[in-house]
């Protein structure tokens, strides 16, 4: 039995001693050299796989040891950063930001997220912060950070998924915004208003609707409509489930210039033209509705009296015209009375002379 050193072309010892039995190597022992061989190459190649494919990720990934030193990062991460730290540097510890800021504060890198997971075993998930490149440049990011444990549970790093939510954020703020300014603009007009989603639940109404109603709505409860109950203009109740809103969203076509009565609560009615119109979203599916209404009460009282003012005015038009005649034919017959009065007068007068 001997013993040599195993080399590989360049020389580099790849086993410091193997046996030798009758100048051939044991084949147990190649065969557990070949094995390690294939492992360690398989596993060579699984780490870079890996490699690629946390690369590939849309997300900023690094990790740290229980010191706080960065062991790894993936592209994106360094991307974001705006540099490349050195691993298992103390230079950059927990992070490779500047500045971060969550929930209104300012953090330093030992009391980080990132360092409050290594040293108390903390989880963050979803958490918002705002923090500072290397440049200068400020993102908003969404971090996702675990501790990390060895077989008998001893913290020994962590990892930190992270991504640049900045462009989400304004897209928030200007979708906030806008609906801030749709809002104003609805409240703002003296015509009720309000809108429904696709299963009838109000959504918004604006103060005018309210004032018509008679009351105050829930959003997310009332369905269809605010009123307290609605009649057709003969007086008969009409369901809500016939009601000019629940047409729209059935058949997602416009029901307009229906009139119909509002009942209030107090007792009080309204008479109300609905003008409803379906909403569709981007792919052309109903999403909801809208119904402007326009209270024309004061319109129907003001024919009233114009119709009663007319017929008062027809009635004394014919009485009018009545007493005219009455009295003409007065003035006729008092006339022709008089004519004879005068030639009786003219006859007595020429019998005397």
């Amino acid at each position: 039995m001997k013993e040599a050193a195993l080399k590989n072309k360049k020389n580099h010892i790849l086993v410091e001693s193997i046996l030798f039995k009758d100048n051939l190597i044991d084949n147990t022992i190649l065969d557990d050299f070949t094995s390690s061989k294939n492992n360690y190459q398989a596993l060579l190649e699984a780490n870079n796989k890996y490699t690629q494919l946390l690369n590939q990720l849309p997300a900023g990934i690094y990790t740290c040891d229980n010191t706080g030193r960065i062991n790894y990062f993936n592209e994106v991460a360094s991307k974001l950063w705006g540099f490349k730290p050195k691993l298992n540097d103390d230079t950059f510890k927990y992070t490779g930001w500047y500045k971060g800021m969550t929930n209104g504060r300012e953090f330093l890198p030992d009391i980080s997220p990132m360092a409050m997971a290594i040293k108390k075993g903390k989880s963050y998930k979803d958490l918002e912060a705002i923090v500072e490149k290397k440049d200068g440049t400020v993102i908003n990011i969404c971090v996702n950070i675990d501790p990390l444990f060895d077989d008998q549970q001893n913290i020994i790093g962590a990892i930190n998924i992270f991504q640049d939510i900045t462009n989400q954020k304004a897209t928030v703020k200007a979708l906030k915004e806008s609906e801030n300014r749709y809002r104003n603009l609805i409240q703002g007009l003296q015509t009720p208003l309000y809108t429904t989603d696709k299963e009838g639940k109000i959504t918004l109404f604006n103060n005018a609707a309210a004032d018509l109603w008679g009351h105050e709505l829930t959003i997310g409860e009332d369905i269809l409509s605010g009123s307290f109950k609605i009649l057709n203009t003969d007086g008969s109740s009409l369901p809500l489930d016939e009601s000019p809103m629940a047409a729209t969203l059935k058949e997602a076509r416009p029901v307009c210039g229906i009139e119909i009565i509002i009942l209030r609560p107090d007792g009080t009615q309204r008479i109300v033209r609905p003008y409803a119109q379906p909403v569709f979203d981007d792919d052309g599916n109903l999403s909801g509705a809208v119904n402007l209404l326009v209270d024309i009460s004061d319109l129907k009282a003001s024919e009233q009296a114009l119709r009663e003012s007319e017929s008062k005015y027809k009635s004394l038009s014919l009485a009018l015209e009545k007493n005219i005649e009455e009295q003409t034919s007065d003035f006729l017959k008092k006339n022709l009375e008089l004519k004879s009065s005068e030639e009786t007068y003219h006859k007595m007068i020429a019998a005397v002379s």
